[in-house]
C-alpha cells in the first residue's frame, strides 16, 4: 500500500514553503517602510524586517512539520500497523468486535 495521501500533503507543504519565500522577495522589494494591517478600526503597523522575521520563523516551523510527517510516514508501516494487528485482530477473531452472536 502506497501512502499517496501523505505524499500529497508533503508536496503541498513544500510548495507553500516556496510561495512564502517568493512572497519574502516581493515584501523585501516593494515594502520598504511600514506594513499596515487593518482589523476593524484597529491598525497594526509592522516594520518590514519584523514581517520578514515572522515569515522566516513560519518557514522554519513548516520545515519541521514536514520532517516530522516524513518520519511518521516511515514509522507508520512498522509500528502503528503492527500495534493495530496485535491489539485489534485477536479481538475480532473472538467476535468481541463486529457482529455479536445472540
Amino acid at each position: 500500500m502506497k501512502f499517496t495521501f501523505i505524499k500529497h500533503i508533503l508536496n503541498l507543504m513544500f510548495s507553500l514553503q516556496f510561495l512564502i519565500l517568493v512572497g519574502l522577495i516581493f515584501a523585501w522589494n516593494y515594502n520598504s517602510g511600514m506594513t499596515n494591517i487593518n482589523l476593524n478600526n484597529y491598525t497594526i503597523e509592522l516594520q518590514t524586517n519584523h514581517l520578514i522575521v515572522f515569515t522566516v520563523i513560519i518557514v522554519i516551523f513548516m520545515n519541521l512539520i514536514y520532517r516530522v510527517l516524513f518520519w511518521l510516514n516511515r514509522l507508520y508501516r512498522r509500528w502503528i500497523i503492527g500495534t493495530f494487528k496485535a491489539l485489534i485482530l485477536p479481538l475480532r477473531r473472538k467476535n468481541k468486535i463486529g457482529i455479536s452472536k445472540k
